[in-house]
């Protein structure tokens, strides 16, 4: 077999020797790149802010159907190498910056879950098209990352005022209690607003859109508040201050019949525990 993997390993970073255009470049992933020599069909590669790869990952370290986050879908094409030079490569790679294959072994695919530095996961699958054409599907949750558009004292007046706040930038994964990477900046803000008036106390309400069934969705919700209120704690904030409750989708803001409102119901509440809202 042809070895020509060149490995430029710094961190979690691995890469293949390939000269690809400014444009090209825009378009690729900024640590998977291509074998040598191969060429990326720009038409049918795509990058998206935020996108879905089903992963059906069961580890160790438990189970995840799908990942979300910043994706891409880069198809390419190499003269030089069969299907199973092309395979091998990725699989070498991989291995050599501590990432793993798993799954089902298919002769055409190969998926990957490579750890990175800051505690996120890059996902990679692989698809052999033959003729020397293959895919890959990305997903980097680490840099999915979320803006949030309230700071600790806005937010923590709001709370004293109406007794409640909705809070959409805490993400999970798809029907799943697991907190992705970009939830990170919504809880510095709220964990914050607890250090800075230790008199709060609160409920950590987490909520559900209709779809599913009635006792799946209050579980999970239970579970997602559950997992916040652990977050909170890590950021240093008392667990005796916090009170997990999941009311499923028993509590609905918008109507479950249209995407916009089941993005509203998909939420995490926060409501004073033990004190009246402020009148004004």
């Amino acid at each position: 077999m042809r070895n020509t993997l060149l490995l430029l390993i710094s961190g979690l970073l691995f890469g293949f020797s390939s000269k690809v255009s400014v444009a090209d470049e825009l378009l690729e992933h900024p640590v998977i790149k291509p074998i040598d020599g191969s060429r990326l069909l720009a038409e049918r590669s795509s990058k998206e802010n935020y996108g879905m790869l089903k992963v059906a990952y069961k580890g160790e370290d438990g189970e995840q159907p799908v990942a979300e986050g910043i994706s891409w879908k880069l198809v390419y094409q190499v003269d030089s190498l069969g299907r199973d030079e092309i395979k091998a490569n990725y699989m070498h790679a991989v291995q050599e910056i501590g990432g793993k294959s798993y799954g089902l072994r298919r002769a055409t695919r190969a998926n990957f879950r490579i750890p990175t530095l800051d505690g996120g996961v890059t996902w990679l699958s692989l698809t052999l098209k033959g003729n020397g054409l293959y895919e890959l599907e990305i997903v980097d949750e680490a840099l999915l990352e979320v803006a949030v558009k309230f700071d600790a004292a806005s937010l923590g007046k709001e709370l004293r005022e109406h007794g409640r706040v909705s809070v959409y930038e805490i993400l999970f994964a798809t029907d799943s209690d697991r907190l992705l990477p970009g939830s990170g900046a919504a809880l510095d803000v709220i964990s914050e607003m607890l250090l800075s008036d230790l008199d709060l106390s609160v409920e950590v309400q987490g909520h559900t859109d209709a779809v599913g069934s009635p006792a799946r969705n209050k579980q999970l919700s239970n579970d997602r508040a559950i997992a916040v209120k652990a977050a909170l704690e890590l950021f240093g904030v008392l667990g005796s201050r916090m009170r997990a409750v999941g009311h499923g989708s028993s509590m609905p803001l918008g109507d479950n019949a249209t995407e916009e409102g089941r993005q509203r119901n998909r939420r995490v509440d926060f409501a004073l525990l033990g004190q009246k809202a402020s009148q004004h």
